[in-house]
């Protein structure tokens, strides 16, 4: 594998070079990393759920309150694909 460039991709996960001082200092240049993965499984999601998922810093906002969601549920049907397909992005 001559000439092929810096390696940015590999064996499923994508191949990053450190640029932070203190993982420098420590001898760590590079690292591997799911990005490509995690956004490929959130764009799969947001089309399964209809919805565009939102960046950001923590899991939840403190302004959800899900005892209060009063969404309907899901058919069969429908309950089981959507289990399925996150099941399957989680594994």
């Amino acid at each position: 594998m001559k000439g092929i460039g810096v390696l940015e991709y590999y064996l499923g996960g994508n191949v990053d070079e450190l640029q932070d001082s203190r993982h420098v200092n420590e001898g760590i240049v590079t690292a591997l990393s799911a990005r490509t993965y995690i956004e490929s499984v959130v764009e799969k999601l947001e089309h399964l759920c209809a919805t565009n998922f939102g960046k950001h810093k923590t899991p939840m906002s403190d302004l959800y309150h899900p005892e209060m969601d009063e969404s309907p549920f899901l058919d069969d049907k429908h309950a089981s694909k959507k289990y399925w397909a996150l099941f399957g992005s989680v594994n």
